[in-house]
């Protein structure tokens, strides 16, 4: 990406979009941590991600903040994967998140990115209808499952026991 970009969000807020520093971090983090009711991996992983060669990071910035971040990835010559979509909430419903989107779009386009993924929670509407808007269209359902391990494991008899196998099948 050659420079900042500028651009306008709805009530007159101006913002500028570049590439993220470690500066950013802290500020980030701050806002980011309240994205999800557990939290958020922004701010942990904010810095790895700078020192990666085949991602980048993008922010919008308004009077000197960076209130709006996105992550994207090269997983292969061909295939980008977007993530850390995160506006603060201040500045949310007004055109930054698609900006900072389109800004890591485009530089998954210059580096060969023939096919971007993304994952969004069903929950997020705002979301979903953003990258709608930008060209995505769903392509599945994730199912969230989990399993203890160790001692935490189920057994056969806290789940109605064995199962006995068929003649059928035997």
């Amino acid at each position: 990406h050659a420079g900042p970009d500028r651009g306008e969000c709805r009530g007159d807020r101006a913002f500028t979009l570049r590439l993220a520093t470690p500066e950013d971090h802290e500020y980030v983090s701050s806002w980011a941590a309240a994205t999800f009711s557990w939290g958020d991996y922004v701010g942990e992983a904010f810095l790895d991600w700078l020192e990666q060669d085949h991602s980048a990071v993008f922010v919008a910035e308004v009077r000197g903040r960076a209130v709006s971040v996105g992550r994207i990835e090269m997983v292969s010559e061909s295939e980008a994967w977007s993530n850390a979509m995160r506006v603060h909430p201040e500045f949310r419903r007004g055109g930054i998140g698609s900006a900072v989107g389109a800004a890591t779009w485009d530089w998954a386009r210059k580096a060969g990115a023939r096919v971007i993924r993304l994952a969004i929670e069903d929950w997020n509407e705002a979301a979903r209808g953003q990258v709608a808007k930008a060209g995505f269209r769903a392509m599945g359902d994730w199912l969230w499952t989990q399993r203890g391990v160790g001692d935490s494991s189920p057994v056969p008899e806290g789940n109605g026991g064995m199962r006995e196998i068929g003649r059928a099948h035997v």
